[in-house]
């Protein structure tokens, strides 16, 4: 149809490639852009490319030390330092905020390989600076160092917006807070790690460790729906903490496969606390499942409720050690939900390598070894439901995982299983292990059983990073599944496969 433009006037063709060329360069203007960041670059600060980036944006910072703060506005910004180490911004505050701030009008804003440290403004200005101060939407933060600031994170999202989600993992939060006596003018006890303010859909924190804040609280948040999962959230013998978790306004909760323990220094003589808000809109359910909590206080309590929910409070498969009551206001749940936890006053009767250096596997004459339950399955919890309480990592020092498979007749107690790591591919009591042959071009995966066990049927489920369940499938007799992976997203994924001898588990990752 269109043949009829063949032959018309020069200046109608000329006309047609300037069009064509002005939708390219339009298009070309709208294509994310990759800023460079260094002392031999020409952006040598941050703060030099905020007002260039658009939304859709990489900045890479090369690994060095700047004094600098920035203020981020737009949306869909990866920032992330490159090259050996951390890029490290230190000692400058902006707006009286933070060393980096995220505006109310950016979201989904990704930060990689930073570190933050040395945010501090006086009582007059707030008293409250922090190494991130996030106003904005969703974001992530992923393999960052939090350390020395009033606050570490110190966040709340734009008014009105219930769907924003903050993610962080794999990163280390320390010495945050403020001590008393500090010359600034801070307030001790209101300056945290960090700070999840009210507003957010969900808060997930995943392969982090944050330890040692200073009369805050090691982790806290007033998020809707809370994930506390394979984290080493300790005070040590320097912290001085408050809570080391604090769920300030309830909600759905779950703390799972979790290394907490309560310092001989801190401030507050409850380790968990939850609720002493109450204004999160019930559930009010917390279920806590599978972690490992040691008190090194003389006396407290492990968890604190101080205020009535009418809800479960779940408490399953936890090793609660040392000295001092399990619960403060432990009737303020109508429904207790409590089974196969080791509760001891005395830390060496539950078995643990080296709990005095924070080394808390299990050793093999551990009472924790196969005496677990399944702790079945979480439906009211948003955004990632349902969830299983099954913890498919175990955390690895420092701020990393592994892949948690239960090795004997039952999951062990505690937030970790025995025999003690030793590969990213564990392998169970009967010598059951799985191999994943990976075939990228195709879009597919081989999960194959190997180690001579053949011509067994059995089930494989597939998880994703967070323990979420995507799918499950049957081996049959062939002993492998040819897994089509084109609906994955990239990303991290668990292959757990169980039989009748054993169950096993591999790592595997999409990558596009």
């Amino acid at each position: 149809m269109r043949r009829k433009n063949v032959g018309q006037k020069s200046g109608v063709g000329r006309n047609y490639v300037l069009i064509t060329l002005l939708l390219l360069l339009v298009s070309g203007a709208t294509q994310a852009t990759i800023w460079q960041v260094g002392p031999t670059r020409t952006y040598t600060v941050p703060s030099s490319v905020t007002s260039l980036v658009n939304d859709g944006d990489t900045v890479q910072i090369d690994s060095g030390t700047y004094t600098d703060c920035a203020v981020w506005a737009k949306s869909n910004l990866l920032l992330q330092g490159v090259g050996n180490g951390y890029a490290h911004c230190i000692n400058s505050v902006c707006g009286y905020k933070g060393i980096w701030v995220i505006n109310a009008g950016a979201d989904n804003i990704t930060i990689e390989n930073m570190e933050f440290s040395g945010a501090s403004i006086s009582g007059a200005e707030g008293g409250n600076g922090a190494g991130l101060r996030a106003q904005g939407g969703s974001y992530t933060i992923r393999h960052c160092y939090f350390h020395n600031n009033q606050d570490g994170i110190l966040c709340n999202p734009v008014a009105g917006n219930d769907s924003a989600d903050v993610l962080i993992e794999n990163s280390v939060f320390a010495y945050n807070g403020c001590a008393n006596g500090d010359s600034s003018g801070c307030d001790p006890g209101y300056e945290h790690n960090m700070y999840i303010g009210s507003g957010y859909r969900s808060f997930t924190l995943q392969y982090s460790y944050s330890h040692g804040a200073i009369n805050g609280h090691n982790v806290k948040t007033r998020a809707n729906n809370n994930y506390i999962l394979y984290n080493s959230i300790m005070d040590l013998q320097d912290g001085t903490s408050s809570y080391d978790i604090d769920i300030a306004q309830g909600g759905p909760t779950i703390i799972m496969g979790n290394l907490i323990e309560g310092g001989p220094n801190k401030v507050n003589n409850s380790i968990i606390c939850y609720n002493e808000g109450s204004t999160n809109a019930p559930p009010q359910n917390l279920w806590l499942v599978n972690n490992t909590i040691v008190n090194d206080q003389a006396g407290g309590y492990f968890l604190f409720i101080p205020l009535s929910t009418n809800d479960t409070l779940t408490l399953l498969n936890n090793i609660f050690a040392g000295p001092g009551s399990l619960f403060k206001n432990s009737d303020n749940f109508s429904v207790l939900d409590s089974s196969h936890n080791l509760i001891s006053g005395s830390i060496a009767a539950v078995g643990l390598v080296n709990a005095a250096a924070y080394n808390y596997n299990l050793t093999d004459s551990s009472p924790a070894i196969n005496a677990g339950t399944n702790a079945g399955w979480v439906y009211d919890i948003a955004p990632v439901t349902p969830f299983s309480l099954t913890p498919v990592y175990q955390y690895v020092d420092s701020a990393n995982s592994e892949p948690r498979v239960i090795s004997g007749s039952a999951i062990d107690i505690g937030a970790y299983e025995y025999p003690l790591p030793n590969s990213m591919s564990r392998v169970s009591a009967q010598n059951l292990s799985v191999r994943i042959l990976q075939q990228s071009s195709f879009n597919e995966i081989v999960i194959e059983l190997k180690d001579g066990i053949m011509n067994e049927d059995a089930g494989v489920n597939i998880y994703d990073a967070t323990g979420r369940l995507l799918s499950h499938h049957t081996l049959g007799s062939n002993s492998s599944l040819l897994l089509n992976t084109f609906e994955l997203a990239p990303g991290v994924y668990i292959a757990k496969v169980e039989t009748a001898t054993g169950v096993c588990a591999e790592k595997f990752i999409i990558a596009r």
